[in-house]
């Protein structure tokens, strides 16, 4: 791991949304994650492609390593489907040995945005999937995220928890939800200002941010 990452030269960062890497081949998709975790990104792997779809809608990835031939399966439909019925925000890397023209054209008709050929080194495959994951977790973070506490807000919060209940109610899991109050916290605006009360929000958001996974839901629901 140590290795990994001096040969890429990267800092190490967290990133939230992760990637899902899908290919039929267990030796590549454990290769594809070792590197991709050594810097820092949270990844899960699929070997069998009839859970492809299951395993984005479950682990809500920002980007997917997909593999363009997994008989019986077609990587191509599977790409096809994800951009019909999927978050249309995510990102799609298809991979193939195959690396002829008919081939890359029909990956892009399918709606990937990016494509890499197999085989490919370490550096390729961290300077392909940063990037997009560093541009995803931008954009999202402005749309979805309170300013001042960094938390999810609530309209994005409550899209993530369906989803999970709904994942959770199919394979008849438990979900947890806890709401927390600061109690008195008028208290503080009235004695010190809103400027003070806008600091304990941005100190209790970012408790919450490294107490908890970064795969849980954490949202300001509204006020305090």
């Amino acid at each position: 791991v140590d290795g990994v990452r001096a040969m890429l030269c990267q800092e190490t960062k967290e990133y939230t949304g992760g990637v899902l890497v899908a290919d039929d081949d267990q030796v590549f998709s454990s290769y594809c994650a070792a590197v991709l975790r050594a810097l820092g990104v949270s990844v899960r792997e699929v070997n069998d492609p009839a859970r492809v779809i299951e395993q984005v809608q479950k682990f809500m990835p920002d980007l997917v390593l997909l593999d363009v031939s997994m008989p019986p399966f077609s990587g191509l439909d599977l790409c096809r489907e994800l951009r019909v019925d999927g978050d249309p925000s995510l990102s799609i890397i298809l991979t193939s040995s195959n690396t002829n023209i008919d081939r890359r054209l029909a990956a892009y008709r399918a709606g990937c945005d990016d494509w890499l050929g197999k085989p490919f080194v370490a550096e390729e495959l961290a300077a392909r999937v940063l990037p997009r994951l560093e541009r995803m977790q931008q954009q999202r973070r402005f749309a979805a995220t309170d300013a001042l506490t960094g938390l999810l807000l609530r309209g994005r919060a409550q899209q993530r928890m369906h989803r999970w209940m709904d994942t959770d109610r199919r394979e008849k899991a438990e979900v947890a939800l806890v709401v927390i109050d600061l109690d008195r916290f008028k208290d503080i605006n009235d004695a010190h200002g809103h400027q003070a009360g806008d600091a304990v929000l941005a100190a209790f958001g970012a408790l919450l941010r490294r107490c908890f996974r970064a795969s849980d839901v954490r949202a300001r629901w509204g006020g305090e």
